[in-house]
């Protein structure tokens, strides 16, 4: 299957709009962490799965394989790790689904992602296990198919073999339970589930509460400068936004630290990293470099860095 080149015909406006994408930048952060990725399979991949998996050989690869034009309903992350007792590498394939309601045909997606994960890295070599999972966190219930043959149940069973199948894993943060995920994980569930309008108060103060204690147990402050970042760009209500800062810095969190250096630095770092993600689109579906450069406003030295 042939990676669908970038529609060069489509306005500077429409491409400098997909340049700025919090979900993307947010959910790249989040998971982008070994650490928490790990923890995030550990909880919610199946338990013979996880059992089968080094999980202490996951490494992040740089590249997305989402099509140009669902760039801003999806972000995707991949992992490289190795199945335990063995030589054989493999992949987890994580899809960040940020449409409010459920997608059709996000199956079909999937198996697109797959065939370029296959193409790009596999070559002639035997194909290497790939794991898919769609994390959703819209309002709506997930009604969408997890494997090709619940789409085509109407197809004879003797003819069902000739179609290709597979299934993927889902994790609605709605429908879950985190109990057992590392604070930092927890935390992310709580604001993605806070997000979607309206926030009740309680739902605040239980973001709040995570965010203290995650600031007297460690050091690192970057997933809380990320949280902030994405509350704000995620147009989340004014009042609610006040609120929550309010209760941080009554509780002595350095938060004019935080939200000074969201003013400085969060808007450009995070514009940064999607002016590189969606070069790296760009350059993957052969558009030209100074094509790129054009509508991305990266200099020809960082998109041959890329």
């Amino acid at each position: 299957m042939r990676q669908e080149p970038v529609n060069k015909d489509k306005s500077t406006d429409d491409l400098k709009n997909t340049l700025y994408r919090p979900h993307d930048a947010f959910f790249k952060k989040w998971l982008g962490n070994p650490r928490l990725a790990a923890d995030f399979v550990v909880n919610f991949f199946p338990q013979e799965v996880v059992n089968l998996l080094d999980l202490g050989t996951l490494a992040p690869q740089k590249d997305s394989f989402v099509s140009p034009d669902l760039i801003r309903s999806h972000s995707d992350l991949l992992y490289k790790t190795r199945l335990l007792d063995s030589d054989n590498p493999a992949y987890v394939y994580l899809l960040f689904e940020h449409k409010s309601s459920t997608d059709k045909t996000v199956i079909f997606q999937l198996l697109r992602y797959i065939v370029r994960i296959w193409e790009k890295y596999d070559g002639k070599e035997p194909f290497k296990l790939i794991l898919p999972l769609v994390f959703y966190h819209g309002n709506e219930h997930w009604n969408s198919a997890t494997n090709m043959h619940q789409l085509l149940e109407t197809i004879p069973f003797d003819l069902k073999r000739y179609i290709p199948n597979f299934e993927y894993l889902l994790v609605n943060v709605h429908d879950i339970s985190f109990d057992k995920a590392s604070l930092e994980n927890t935390l992310v569930f709580e604001l993605l589930k806070a997000i979607k309008p309206p926030a009740s108060d309680k739902a605040i103060a239980r973001l709040a509460g995570l965010m203290i204690n995650l600031s007297r147990v460690t050091e690192d402050t970057e997933l809380l400068y990320a949280i902030l970042k994405y509350l704000h760009e995620h147009d989340l209500e004014t009042e609610t936004y006040e609120t929550l800062t309010k209760k941080l810095v009554d509780e002595g969190i350095a938060m004019p630290t935080l939200k000074e250096r969201y003013r400085q630095q969060g808007r450009e770092e995070a514009q940064q990293e999607e002016r590189q993600s969606i070069a790296t689109q760009m350059k993957q579906a052969g558009v030209p470099a100074s094509q790129i450069s054009l509508y991305t406003k990266l200099t020809p030295q960082q998109i041959e860095q890329l």
